[in-house]
């Protein structure tokens, strides 16, 4: 089944910085700069595996070098990191 994102637009659109991992244990940095806009689009369609760290990870902002907390230069979210939920209801809890 696949679905069609909403484009989402936004009055004042920042651009932000993110750096992606492919696994919990990779320590390359693939940076990436794109509009927040952007961003929330690809929360319409979240990766769930049923493994952890399956889908790799990122830090919300800019990461130089090697995968150490010394190494980010910037943050530009706030992220919830939610793993291990028994069931559906994470806000019920």
């Amino acid at each position: 089944m696949q679905t069609t994102l909403e484009n989402i637009e936004l009055k004042h659109d920042l651009l932000i910085d993110i750096t992606n991992f492919k696994s919990l244990t990779d320590t390359e940095t693939h940076n990436d700069r794109l509009n927040y806009s952007e961003f929330v689009t690809s929360l319409q369609s979240p990766a769930i595996m049923h493994k952890k760290g399956g889908n790799g990870g990122f830090v919300g902002g800019w990461v130089e070098g090697k995968r150490k907390k010394e190494n980010v230069k910037s943050r530009f979210l706030i992220t919830i990191d939610i793993d291990d939920q028994p069931n559906d209801d994470v806000w019920g809890n």
